[in-house]
């Protein structure tokens, strides 16, 4: 059994979920955390979904929303979900 490591993730990075089909869900990286969360010791990133994408207001009803921002777009979510698009 092959185990997948997170990618080692850069501010500007353009990301997607694990989960989710990459016309569905795709992200620009804003801001890594620091220190990882004290309940899961993951850390996290704060994204921007991008126009166009199936889940583009993925963050209007999940509790990760930023409140620092009036968007929609834009969340926090863990880093061990998200894998950089390959070039």
């Amino acid at each position: 059994m092959k185990l997948f490591k997170p990618d080692k993730l850069s501010v500007g990075d353009l990301v997607r979920h694990i989960l989710y089909p990459d016309k569905e869900w795709a992200a620009l990286v804003l801001e890594i955390e620091g220190e990882p969360d004290p309940l899961t010791r993951k850390s996290r990133v704060l994204v921007c979904m991008l126009p166009g994408v199936k889940n583009k207001y993925f963050f209007k009803y999940r509790f990760r929303k930023d409140k620092r921002f009036k968007n929609d777009r834009i969340g926090w979510i863990g880093i061990n979900w998200l894998r950089k698009y390959s070039s």
